[in-house]
């Protein structure tokens, strides 16, 4: 498929599983920065030329694991301690730390709803269950002076990661059987 998009004059970049080592694989950055910003650079596509198509911007094709995306809303309409949790988040990541592999955080506002977000993907639901995630954060937004309004789940979670996320809010809907 990336070879037929990038024939339409489309730069197609492969990620994660798909990607094959000459750029870097996380989604993340690669969308970095938006269309914008890769109107002023030279890119190095999987597929297609090195330049955005002017009205179809480039695209992103690849095969991942299961996530979990998951969010934790602060009864806190200060969006510092989100901001500041999903910082810490990222960084004990970056620093091998057991309990947030494979988990990438960002802090949102939720104006309308006077309430900020810790919004999270959870990119290796083997290894890294999520009620230890809700807790710590529980704790940080204590620390920092909030507390947690509501944990929600967005997509599906499979029914072999439901007895580790007894803290996240869920339909039954949203359990699907694992492979």
């Amino acid at each position: 498929m990336g070879a037929a998009v990038g024939a339409l004059g489309v730069p197609v970049f492969l990620y994660e599983k798909s990607e094959r080592g000459h750029h870097e694989a996380a989604l993340p950055a690669l969308r970095q920065g938006g269309f914008e910003a890769l109107q002023y650079k030279l890119l190095r596509p999987d597929f297609g030329p090195p330049s955005p198509h002017e009205r179809l911007g480039a695209t992103i094709v690849g095969a991942r694991d299961f996530l979990i995306a998951m969010n934790v809303n602060l009864a806190t309409a200060d969006l510092r301690p989100a901001k500041k949790i999903a910082a810490e988040i990222r960084a004990l990541r970056a620093e091998g730390e057991a309990r947030f592999l494979g988990v990438r955080a960002l802090g949102f506002p939720l104006g309308s709803r006077g309430l900020t977000q810790v919004s999270m993907n959870l990119t290796l639901p083997d290894l890294t269950p999520v009620d230890p995630v809700i807790e710590w954060i529980e704790e940080r937004a204590r620390d920092l002076g909030a507390s947690i309004a509501e944990t929600e789940l967005i997509g599906v979670i499979r029914d072999v990661d439901v007895p580790t996320a007894l803290r996240l809010q869920m339909d039954p809907a949203q359990v699907v059987a694992a492979d």
